[in-house]
C-alpha cells in the first residue's frame, strides 16, 4: 500500500500544483513547510532519520489528500476490495466452524501470527475472530457503501461488509458503526436511506436479543478487553505520557519524529516500537501538545474545506472515533479514507446537481 500511495501522489501531483486554488496552494505548502521544521527538531534529537521521514510522509499525505483529483472509481475500487476482503472472513470463518475446534484450529493461529498477517482466535469454539490485515477499512467500508450505493446494491455490498466486520471481532467497529448509524438517521433527509438505516439497526438488534451464542460471545469479548487489552492501553498510556512531560520543552513540543522508546513493563516491551494500540497517543509524543494541536486544527480546517456534505463529514467522524483507540489511527489507511471521501464528496455533489443518475 505504501508504495502505491507514492505512485498515486507522484501522479497527482501536476492535479495539485496547476488545478488547486491559489490559497489552498499556499496553505498546502505551510503544511509541507512545518512538516519540515518538525523533521529538523527531530534531528537535533537524534532520531533515526529514516523513522522520521516515515512520520513526516504519513502526516504531509494525510493532510494533502485533501488536494486531490476526485474520481468515482476511487470509491469503486476502494468497496470492491473491501467486499473482497469481507467474503475471504466470512468464508474461512464457515470452514473454521465446519472442519475445525478449539484446539485444532490453534496451528492456523500460529501459522498467522507466524506470518505477520494478524491473529484468529476464538473464545467458546463458535465464533472466531478473525483480525488480520486489511480489516481496519471495513466499517468505514460500510458507511461508504450506505451512502454511496442505493437499492439491491447498497443491501448486497453493505450486508456483506458488515457481515465480514462482524467476523473480524472488533469491539471498536461495532461503536464506530453505532455511532455512525444513529448520526446518519439524524442528519439524512432522504426518506429511503432513514428507512434503511433504521431497519437496518432494528435488524441488529434483534439478531443479538435473539442468538444467545452472541451474547455469551460479546460477553467473553467485553470481559477479555477489560482482562486484557484495557491495562495494555493504561500502561501504554503511562509510558508514553511519562516519557513526553520528562520536561516542558517535550510536553511542548514533543520528543521528535521517529521517537522510540527504551521501556519494558510486565505487560510490554517497548523498545523500538513505533506502533502502539494507542497510536494517537504516540503521535503526541512525537510532536508534543503544540504541534499536535497545529496538527488537528489543520485537519478539521481541511475537512469543512474540502467535505462539503454532511453525510461526508459524519462518516469521517465515525472513522475518527473507531480508529482513534487502534494501532491504524494516522497511517496509511487513514490517507486512502482521506482520498475516498474526498471522491465521495464530489460524486454527492454531482448527484445532488442530478449530474449523475440515483443508481450509481
Amino acid at each position: 500500500m505504501n508504495l502505491a500511495l507514492f505512485g498515486f501522489f507522484a501522479f497527482q501531483a501536476n492535479f495539485i500544483l496547476q488545478k488547486t486554488e491559489r490559497s489552498r496552494l499556499i496553505l498546502l505548502q505551510l503544511i509541507v513547510g512545518w512538516g519540515f521544521l518538525m523533521l529538523g527538531y527531530s534531528a537535533a534529537f537524534g532520531n533515526s532519520l529514516g523513522t522520521s521521514l516515515r512520520f513526516l510522509i504519513i502526516l504531509v499525505l494525510i493532510q494533502g489528500a485533501f488536494f486531490i483529483n476526485p474520481k468515482t472509481s476511487y470509491i469503486r475500487i476502494l468497496i470492491g476490495f473491501l467486499v473482497l476482503q469481507s467474503v475471504f472472513l466470512i468464508s474461512l470463518h464457515l470452514i473454521l466452524n465446519l472442519f475445525f475446534n478449539m484446539s485444532s484450529y490453534m496451528f492456523l493461529r500460529l501459522f498467522f501470527q507466524a506470518q505477520g498477517w494478524g491473529d484468529v482466535y476464538t473464545f467458546n469454539g463458535l465464533f472466531y475472530n478473525i483480525q488480520i490485515l486489511g480489516n481496519a477499512l471495513l466499517p468505514f467500508g460500510v458507511f461508504v457503501s450506505l451512502i454511496y450505493y442505493t437499492g439491491i446494491k447498497r443491501v448486497i455490498f453493505t450486508g456483506i461488509l458488515f457481515v465480514g466486520m462482524l467476523v473480524a471481532g472488533n469491539f471498536a467497529f461495532l461503536l464506530g458503526v453505532t455511532f455512525f448509524m444513529i448520526s446518519l438517521f439524524l442528519v439524512t433527509e432522504k426518506y429511503s436511506t432513514k428507512k434503511f438505516v433504521a431497519g437496518f439497526f432494528v435488524l441488529i438488534m434483534i439478531g443479538i436479543l435473539v442468538a444467545q451464542p452472541a451474547m455469551n460471545y460479546l460477553d467473553k469479548t467485553v470481559s477479555a478487553k477489560a482482562q486484557e487489552s484495557n491495562p495494555t492501553r493504561i500502561d501504554q498510556a503511562e509510558v508514553l505520557w511519562g516519557n513526553l512531560t520528562e520536561n516542558p520543552l517535550n510536553f511542548l513540543l514533543g520528543k521528535g519524529l521517529g521517537n522510540t522508546l527504551k521501556v519494558k513493563t510486565k505487560w510490554r516491551d517497548y523498545t523500538d516500537n513505533i506502533y502502539f494500540e494507542l497510536q494517537s497517543l504516540y503521535f503526541l509524543n512525537q510532536m508534543g501538545i503544540l504541534n499536535f494541536l497545529i496538527f488537528v486544527g489543520a485537519n478539521i480546517g481541511l475537512v469543512f474545506l474540502f467535505l462539503t456534505n454532511t453525510k461526508v463529514k459524519v462518516i469521517y467522524f465515525a472513522y475518527i472515533l473507531y480508529a482513534f483507540f487502534n494501532p491504524y489511527f494516522l497511517d496509511t489507511s487513514h490517507i486512502v479514507v482521506i482520498i475516498t471521501l474526498v471522491s465521495l464528496n464530489q460524486a454527492l455533489e454531482k448527484r445532488e446537481s442530478h449530474l449523475l443518475p440515483n443508481e450509481v
